[in-house]
């Protein structure tokens, strides 16, 4: 029996250094996954390295009750004082707004971009400037040109516009033949009818780009933030929705959130709200829309998970042009946009 005891006793110091060679295998098994792991997040770093975040507009379409679709061109105000146009046909034309000169010539080709909604019963509306005719006295022909005076809102479903005679072309009238004067109108008005139903309205979708490109000009990720919504062109929305497409190599995850009004919804991953209604129609409709880009991996259970990016967009839309502004953060910029699109014209 003492045979026996003495040939299991243990040795507390062989006993030791066994649990010792035991934990420094597991430390080093521990040690040598991590480095396979910061390694491989180091090499995906390095080739998919997040750097810069670029914003532009992506070209509205409009639908027509008869199911005809049109692309629009799009503004796009810029950081340093430039305004951008991007035509549906891939020109581009760049105005230096931070002088008059500049500014007149972006007027020209694209008025509505000035307009101002101060006041929330405002009715506004793309109207030519002028109305030209002609007419023949004593074989002279004579241009005949009324000039925008004023409008008015009748019964808030219709606009009455008014334009008058030039001052000049009374003068040159009365010159050749004051009689004239009698058969060629003074003012001519004009009646634009609200559209009666839902279904005569025009539904409009925009979009705004977020591309996140590597240290070589890359894109690694990229979210697309959409609007849409139903206009009668006059004064009424009747509904508003969005949606977030997202994308990217390996390694990039989302978190996307879309307000409306008062409702919130968000989530990993591509992202649509429901279609809000308005009844009664309201006049403006405020939507939010925010990317959050992440960047990490996952081997085993194990992974690295940070935020590099957010871009945002805030829409405002109103029953003729739509605002936006947006704004986001990179590691080495943080780019911003505004612009407004026409949306009836």
């Amino acid at each position: 029996m003492k045979f026996f005891g003495e040939a299991f006793k243990r040795d507390p110091l062989k006993s030791k250094a066994k649990m010792n060679r035991g934990g420094y295998i597991i430390i080093a098994g521990v040690v040598i996954s991590l480095i396979i792991l910061f390694t491989y997040l180091l090499l995906l770093q390095n080739y998919y390295a997040p750097a810069y975040l670029t914003v532009r507009p992506a070209y509205s379409i409009t639908k027509y009750p008869n199911g005809t679709t049109v692309v629009n061109p799009a503004l796009q105000f810029g950081n340093g004082g430039l305004a951008v146009l991007m035509l549906p046909n891939g020109s581009q034309y760049v105005f230096n707004v931070t002088n008059i000169k500049g500014f007149m010539e972006l007027y020209k080709v694209a008025p509505w971009a000035f307009i101002n909604l101060n006041e929330i019963n405002a009715r506004v509306l793309i109207v030519p400037n002028a109305l030209r005719g002609w007419v023949m006295i004593r074989g002279v022909n004579i241009t005949l040109t009324y000039y925008f005076y004023n409008y008015r809102v009748i019964n808030g479903s219709s606009l009455e516009i008014t334009y008058v005679l030039s001052g000049q072309v009374i003068s040159e009238i009365n010159r050749t033949s004051p009689d004239m004067l009698k058969y060629v109108p003074y003012a001519i008005n004009l009646l634009i009818m609200r559209p009666g139903e839902s279904g005569d309205n025009i539904i409009w979708t925009g979009g705004i780009e977020w591309d996140l490109e590597d240290a070589f000009g890359l894109t690694v990720a990229r979210a697309d933030q959409y609007v849409q919504y139903e206009t009668d062109c006059v004064s009424g929305i009747y509904w508003a929705t969005g949606w977030i497409d997202t994308g990217g190599v390996p390694g990039y995850t989302f978190y996307n959130q879309i307000t409306i009004g008062s409702e919130t919804w968000s989530g990993w991953g591509s992202l649509t709200a429901p279609q809000i209604t308005f009844s009664p129609p309201v006049f403006e409709v405020q939507v939010k829309e925010s990317t959050s880009f992440y960047f990490g991996v996952n081997e085993n259970g194990y992974g690295v998970y940070g935020q590099i990016a957010s871009g945002t967009t805030t829409w405002d839309l109103f029953p003729t042009e739509v605002y936006y502004v947006a704004s986001g953060t990179a590691i080495l910029n943080s780019p911003s946009s505004s612009g407004t699109f026409n949306v009836c014209s």
